[in-house]
């Protein structure tokens, strides 16, 4: 689901498919429960396996927020463009002042 959210153009479509994958790592940890309550595997792989799982729901949550953030426009500051339009106008004007002459 990772890979194939990926390869989704629509930011609705990756996150569904991160979201599934995210619900199978959550599903996962609730084996890694059973598995540990039945003696199938013991504390230290119990503990590893979670750290694992813990470590890919998180990056998948964050990849998910990272695409519902709500992100400020663009702001375009004044002094930027008043150097570029005074040296135009002196163009210009240098420009009319030849064509004069």
């Amino acid at each position: 689901n990772i890979a194939e959210g990926n390869g989704k153009q629509s930011l609705k479509d990756k996150n569904r498919f991160f979201e599934i994958a995210r619900g199978s790592a959550l599903e996962c940890a609730s084996i890694h429960d059973v598995l540990h309550v039945c003696d199938a595997i013991d504390d230290e792989s119990n503990r590893h396996g979670k750290s694992e799982l813990k470590r890919i729901v998180s990056m998948l949550t964050r990849l998910i927020q990272r695409t519902h953030t709500v992100a400020e426009d663009a702001f375009e500051y004044e002094y930027e463009y008043r150097d570029a339009e005074y040296e135009y106008e002196e163009d210009r004007e240098t420009e009319a002042a030849r064509t004069k002459q």
